[in-house]
């Protein structure tokens, strides 16, 4: 009864400020924080099968919580969570986790100690999850080769859903043999220039240089901040190696999304395939759109600015994730 008083008051509360325009940033800040330690925990999964599986910094803790949450609210399933811990993770933050959900930590260290023995096999796998200028997404590949789940569910820090994901329950309830990843939308040629927006103009044509190249089947476009994996096995670590031997000789080993153009190649269009753009769309600017996504928006780049405050609009509008959508 305390625990849905104070639910009840402080949804009332924040619905309330919404009439106090406007909400200043640290204001904002201290709700974002402060919501999630309302929210109902989810320590018992109702899917014991199926994991999600996420790469976790410190700074992305609170938007972690959220993400979850909302994925849990619309699937009305919640599933067990394997958090790759990339080193910055407190032990208030993995008390955090583990008073919300049901998670397993995996320390980077583990990892590699855990591939250690196909590294002869593979060298330029080695050479990529051992190097020190290769970037922390590294992991989540890493994470793949250890096929420590036989089905399980990637997922970025910074998504939101707002409606039921009507694809993602279909692969969860049904025995699927392929793979679902988001997609970007096709970048229009531009003439930029901004270092940031100049940066993903020439992120998204080396990509394409790559295609042209090396990998005709490749999806330019891929983006795995949602990835569902039905069986590990898809993800070869002869192919691997094979990619990771030519980004080395590119340098796009040193690039951060280098997880993505990997994981693409590795997939091929038979066994992966793509959400509709129009549900799940991904953005990557700070610029308020004109009405929220039908089902969720993965925040990237300067997008993540965004996230707090439609966080808490979604947790006010859901009873922080109790109640169903009037």
């Amino acid at each position: 009864m305390l625990i849905k008083y104070v639910t009840t008051t402080t949804t009332k509360l924040l619905i309330r400020m919404k009439l106090l325009q406007p909400i200043t940033q640290g204001s904002k800040q201290y709700v974002f924080r402060t919501l999630p330690n309302f929210f109902a925990p989810h320590t018992n999964p109702s899917v014991k099968n199926i994991h999600l599986v996420t790469l976790l910094c410190h700074k992305d803790i609170s938007m972690f919580l959220y993400t979850i949450e909302s994925l849990f609210y619309f699937i009305k399933k919640s599933l067990p969570i394997a958090i790759i811990n990339d080193g910055t993770l407190t032990q208030q933050d993995i008390f955090t986790l583990q008073k919300h959900f049901s998670v397993s930590i995996f320390s980077t260290g583990m990892i590699e100690r855990k591939l250690s023995r196909i590294f002869s096999k593979y060298p330029a796998i080695e050479h990529f999850i051992t190097a020190e200028f290769t970037p922390i997404i590294k992991w989540k590949i890493a994470f793949m080769l250890l096929e420590r789940y036989p089905k399980y569910i990637f997922i970025d820090s910074d998504i939101l859903f707002f409606s039921p994901p009507e694809e993602i329950i279909d692969w969860i309830e049904r025995p699927k043999k392929y793979c679902l990843n988001m997609e970007y939308n096709q970048r229009l040629r531009t003439k930029k220039y901004n270092d940031d927006d100049n940066y993903l103009d020439l992120y998204h044509s080396y990509r394409e240089l790559l295609k042209v190249t090396y990998f005709k089947n490749t999806n330019t476009l891929f983006n795995n901040g949602i990835l569902c994996v039905p069986d590990p096995k898809l993800i070869r670590a002869e192919r691997l190696n094979k990619i990771f031997s030519i980004l080395d000789k590119t340098w796009f080993d040193t690039q951060f999304g280098t997880d993505e153009f990997t994981l693409s190649c590795a997939l091929t269009k038979a066994n992966s395939v793509s959400l509709p753009k129009d549900k799940y769309t991904i953005q990557l600017t700070s610029l308020r759109p004109e009405q929220l996504p039908a089902i969720c928006k993965h925040y990237c780049w300067r997008a993540k600015l965004l996230f707090p405050l439609d966080a808490i609009r979604l947790a006010v509008r859901t009873r922080l994730f109790s109640q169903p959508l009037s």
